[in-house]
């Protein structure tokens, strides 16, 4: 099945759309004001045609990101699913930037990708919506251990 770009972009606009209801709408019936930061999130992300979950975002805090270039969200993990509903890796990051305009995850922090019996760590990501392929932006480490499937890491990829 071919999906078009504004289907495959679809996920990330709920989540930037549901992520900013929860920073400006109301918590305890208190309208909360610009550049406020409110509690932690859980947002299930699912592939528009079938419905099949892919992820799973979840923060400690979100609030409005500096510049208005988006919605900060503090203490992320990222929970990434397979077609079978298996996870397949988790991230995570102490702070990142949700960018509604590029549907992408972005962030200068420390970040943790655990996939099976193997780590990955590093410093800074970006994630899209469209491909959920994780890319690390620097000093990245990688710890294989046993039981790991090097084969996912192995095959040759298409960029």
């Amino acid at each position: 099945m071919i999906l078009s770009a504004a289907s495959k972009r679809e996920p990330l606009r709920r989540l930037a759309l549901v992520m900013l209801g929860v920073v400006v709408v109301v918590i305890s019936g208190d309208v909360l004001s610009q550049g406020t930061t409110t509690g932690g999130f859980r947002y299930p992300m699912r592939d528009a045609a079938t419905g099949r979950k892919t992820a799973d975002v979840t923060g400690d805090s979100v609030s409005d990101a500096p510049g208005g270039v988006g919605i900060r969200i503090i203490g992320l993990q990222l929970v990434l699913y397979g077609v079978d509903g298996a996870t397949n890796a988790i991230v995570e990051a102490s702070d990142c930037i949700c960018r509604m305009e590029e549907e992408e995850v972005v962030s200068e922090s420390e970040v943790k990708i655990k996939s099976g019996g193997t780590r990955i760590s590093g410093r800074g990501f970006k994630w899209r919506a469209g491909d959920h392929v994780v890319r690390i932006t620097s000093h990245a480490r990688v710890e294989i251990g046993a039981g790991a499937d090097l084969g996912v890491y192995l095959a040759p990829h298409r960029n």
